[in-house]
């Protein structure tokens, strides 16, 4: 009896690791976590994922004192303040606004690809379940209570399935979030009112914003080559981290916290933040000095008209 139980174990054994293996080989991949304790945790995404155990992985904290100085780098917008319709979807992992119109922003000027353009594909969030470590990047080891990513592709690639693969396939703008005392944008606090209606993972609603309100006044930033901070971590991205922080109340950042994973617990129980991978030999760039009486850098944008702007419209709600 003993023998057949030994047997019936052993062929069980054999085929959960046939299983796991048919996973890894079939590249359907098992959905990753947050936790770094379980088996798909940050820790082990480069055991399904090998691109997360690159040189050039993303976030990183970035140490001002060491960031090189090219004040000659300043990004551009062609059609950005205007009202976009979209999706806010949950993804189980973050609130995700998908942008339906064919006309997207358009980003140009991105350091050292200056002369592609970059579409606007989507825009989410990262935050923890407080906001003393919500941001993923860190500014000489300063968090912030959470951070937006603007994900831009390359459009010579076509798609943005076709540009990640790529090493100047995508351009992702990130803004930290602090609480500062003052109102969000109109259309941020729109969002952030409506991830009430996607509190479960995959539900989804119709969603019109304005994308120009999901960035800072002032245009300064670091920027440095990285990948995308989650699995597969494809190095394809040039960063471009805003210096300002947009104003969130942290009434709002609480709403963030109520949604839920696909499990059914709070995205914020574990957060959504991968920890910062190492810095290795990579230079970071700042379009900015320290310095008394330094003029302000703004974005720049283009109307539908084709009229120079020199600034983004004054914010709603502020």
């Amino acid at each position: 009896m003993a023998h057949y139980k030994l047997l019936a174990v052993g062929c069980l054994y054999f085929f959960i690791c046939q299983c796991f293996a048919a996973i890894v080989d079939s590249g359907a991949h098992p959905h990753f976590s947050y936790n770094s304790f379980r088996r798909y945790g940050p820790i082990n995404w480069f055991r399904i994922w090998s691109s997360c155990a690159g040189d050039r992985q993303s976030p990183i904290n970035i140490d001002t004192a060491s960031t090189s100085i090219n004040e000659t780098m300043h990004i551009h917008y062609d059609h950005l303040s205007r009202t976009i319709p979209g999706k806010l979807t949950n993804n189980g992992h973050v609130p995700v606004f998908s942008f339906a119109d064919q006309q997207r922003p358009v980003l140009t000027g991105v350091p050292h690809h200056e002369h592609d353009r970059y579409l606007l594909e989507q825009i989410h969030l990262h935050f923890q379940k407080d906001s003393r470590t919500g941001s993923e990047h860190t500014v000489d080891k300063q968090f912030y209570s959470g951070e937006f990513h603007l994900v831009h592709y390359n459009s010579k690639y076509g798609n943005f399935s076709a540009a990640v693969k790529q090493p100047d396939g995508l351009a992702v703008i990130a803004v930290f979030l602090k609480d500062l005392g003052r109102p969000a944008p109109m259309h941020v606090e729109e969002l952030l009112v409506e991830t009430e209606e996607t509190h479960s993972a995959h539900a989804s609603l119709a969603l019109t914003i304005n994308p120009s309100e999901f960035l800072p006044e002032r245009c300064e930033f670091y920027t440095y080559p990285g990948s995308l901070t989650t699995p597969g971590c494809e190095e394809s991205v040039t960063w471009i981290v805003m210096a300002t922080p947009m104003s969130i109340p942290d009434v709002d950042m609480n709403r963030l916290r109520e949604m839920k994973d696909i499990h059914g617990n709070p995205i914020a129980q574990d957060g959504n933040c991968r920890p910062r991978q190492p810095h290795g030999t990579r230079i970071v760039e700042a379009n900015f000095a320290a310095k008394t009486g330094r003029k302000k850098l703004a974005f720049t944008t283009t109307s539908l008209s084709g009229k120079n702007s020199n600034s983004l419209p004054e914010k709603e709600g502020h």
